[in-house]
C-alpha cells in the first residue's frame, strides 16, 4: 500500500484514531467523537492551514496528528485513578501515564522531522502571600465582634 499523498478530515481522523489501537475502543472513541474531531482540528491548526486539504507536507501533518491525539487522550484520562485498598488495586491511572509517555514520544518524532510542537509540560508556581491572598483576612478587616 502506497503512503498517502493527501488527507481529508475523515481520513486524518481515521489515522489519528489508529494510533490509539485498542485504547480507542476502551475510550469508546470513533472518528466522529468530539475528542477525535478536536484533535484533528488541533493538528490542522498547528500545521498552519485552515483546511486539511491545504496541508501538503504529509509527514508533518501525521506527526502533528499523533501529538494531538495523544494530548486528547491525556486530557480525557487526567482523572483516572490509581489506588489500593483491602489487598485490591485499581490501576486506571496507567492509561493516563501511558498517554503522557506517548505524547513525549510523538513530540520527539515530530521534532526529529523538524516540526515544532511546543511542550506539553505545564509548570505552575504557587506563592502564598497573606497580603495579596483574597481568602485571607487582613488585620484591617477584623473589626470588633459584638457579643
Amino acid at each position: 500500500m502506497a503512503p498517502p499523498t493527501a488527507y481529508t478530515t475523515a481520513e486524518l481522523a481515521t489515522f489519528a484514531l489508529a494510533q490509539l489501537d485498542a485504547l480507542a475502543t476502551a475510550l469508546a472513541w470513533t472518528t466522529a467523537s468530539a475528542s477525535v474531531t478536536e484533535a484533528v482540528n488541533d493538528a490542522v491548526l498547528a500545521y498552519g492551514v485552515a483546511d486539511v486539504a491545504d496541508a501538503t507536507d504529509i509527514p508533518k501533518l501525521r506527526a502533528l496528528a499523533r501529538v494531538s491525539i495523544w494530548r486528547a487522550v491525556a486530557r480525557a484520562t487526567v482523572g483516572y485513578y490509581r489506588f489500593g485498598a483491602d489487598q485490591m488495586s485499581f490501576e486506571r491511572g496507567q492509561v493516563h501515564e501511558h498517554a503522557l509517555a506517548m505524547i513525549g514520544e510523538a513530540e520527539r518524532e515530530a521534532t526529529a522531522l523538524g516540526v515544532g510542537v511546543g511542550s506539553s509540560l505545564i509548570v505552575a508556581t504557587v506563592v502564598r502571600d497573606s497580603d495579596s491572598d483574597p481568602y485571607a483576612a487582613h488585620p484591617s478587616q477584623w473589626g470588633e465582634v459584638a457579643v
